[in-house]
């Protein structure tokens, strides 16, 4: 009989985390597993897997709420999480691999206290710092340490998931550390060494841990002809791209129209990913996208653009980075948490968080033949470092070694 693996993730097949589920598992079925991805209502797209939604959009939206009022991300959905426990108990996996089990669909202590009981071995894929931290889920733009010791008043409460109090951080660090320790048969798999640095250095610190970077599927992310640069009337322009799924400060969005009002009419910036309000704020010299899971789409817009900038002030890894290089689009980023050991300078030109001055350099610097000379090299970055289906190996071995132990 076929072993089973069961994935939790908020989103099916849409954003991120839900095409690295999406790919993992039809790896792991293709391997001789069963797998099941159990998931939110919001984000859900066409999937060729098998998936169970326990949730529901209004359940979702009134745990937005109570995350909103009250500070109390992960505390709402009960009754969802006792539908997917008894589901769970039903179809009775070998593995459990949790990714975000944050994003309003969830009650993680109710999770967590049928994980302790359930004997089970749990693979849980971190993507951000909201484990360890009592409300946010990136900390490093505001230079706060708290989660070292005790997180109390939060400065980042306006952020993801956004809250109109810090009151409760105190008792939801606790909550966590009191949730999330303890477990016999839990891996953590940080996304870079840089979070794994972090769970090293929080109440996770005593579990196993083993970094697997996320991989980038060369075989869709690829150079493609692109009619895109007629539609932004940039044939004659140096195209500059940003691509976030959504853009906030800490994405780098007030840096993104820094830049744009120092930049004259021979470049055009190109942001994907902005909202109908954001898109009325933009300066003449800039074309807005709204946010695509097209990967086609995406791949064409890639491919389009002469420079890829990432003006993130944190980034548990970089995965948009990758996808420009792998279309052949060199980078400019800001030197920040994971980014240093992903690129190298022969495919990204560094420069310090907030330089604008220096990101301006470096453009000029570039320029449109800038791509022409290191697209071979921006490919085999990616291919050499950053091949999905090594990183998918990885997770298979994993799964080889929890069953036997």
């Amino acid at each position: 009989m076929s072993k089973r693996i069961l994935y939790i993730n908020e989103s099916l097949n849409t954003g991120s985390t839900g095409h690295i589920v999406e790919q993992l598992g039809l790896a792991a079925l293709e391997r001789g597993y069963e797998c099941l991805v159990a998931h939110g209502a919001r984000y859900v797209h066409p999937t060729m897997l098998p998936h169970y939604c326990f949730s529901s959009k209004m359940t979702e939206y009134t745990h937005g709420l109570l995350s909103l009022l009250y500070n109390a991300h992960g505390l709402g959905s009960k009754m969802a999480t006792h539908r997917l426990i008894r589901h769970i108990s039903q179809w009775k996996p070998d593995i459990i691999h949790l990714h975000n089990i944050h994003g309003y669909y969830i009650n993680y202590p109710i999770l967590f206290d049928f994980l302790r009981s359930a004997n089970i071995p749990v693979v849980w894929t971190l993507h951000d710092c909201w484990t360890v931290t009592g409300r946010c889920a990136h900390f490093t733009a505001s230079g706060c340490s708290q989660w070292q010791t005790q997180c109390v008043h939060c400065p980042n409460y306006s952020d993801y998931p956004r809250s109109l109090t810090t009151r409760n951080t105190a008792t939801n660090y606790e909550t966590k550390k009191r949730t999330f320790v303890g477990l016999s048969n839990l891996t953590i798999v940080p996304v870079s060494n840089w979070l794994g640095d972090i769970i090293a250095r929080s109440f996770l610190q005593d579990y196993p841990c083993d970094v697997i970077q996320n991989g980038i599927d060369t075989s869709l992310f690829r150079p493609l002809v692109s009619a895109w640069r007629s539609r932004w009337k940039a044939r004659n322009k140096t195209v500059i791209l940003g691509v976030a799924s959504q853009w906030t400060s800490a994405k780098g969005w007030n840096d993104w129209m820094r830049l744009a009002h120092n930049l004259d009419n021979r470049y055009r910036i190109v942001l994907v990913g902005v909202s109908d309000t954001q898109k009325r704020q933009l300066p003449d010299n800039c074309f807005g996208i709204k946010r695509t899971d097209a990967t086609d789409e995406l791949v064409r817009i890639y491919s389009a653009a002469d420079i890829y900038i990432n003006l993130a002030h944190q980034e548990a890894f970089g995965l948009t980075l990758m996808e420009a290089m792998a279309c052949g689009t060199p980078c400019i980023s800001y030197r920040t948490t994971a980014i240093p050991e992903i690129t190298s300078p022969d495919v990204c030109t560094m420069v310090e968080v907030g330089d604008i001055d220096a990101v301006i350099q470096a453009i000029h610097q570039a320029e449109r033949q800038f791509k022409k000379q290191c697209q071979e090299t921006c490919i085999q970055h990616v291919t050499t470092r950053f091949n999905q289906q090594d990183k998918i190996n990885q997770y298979l071995n994993l799964y080889t070694k929890l069953l036997h132990e």
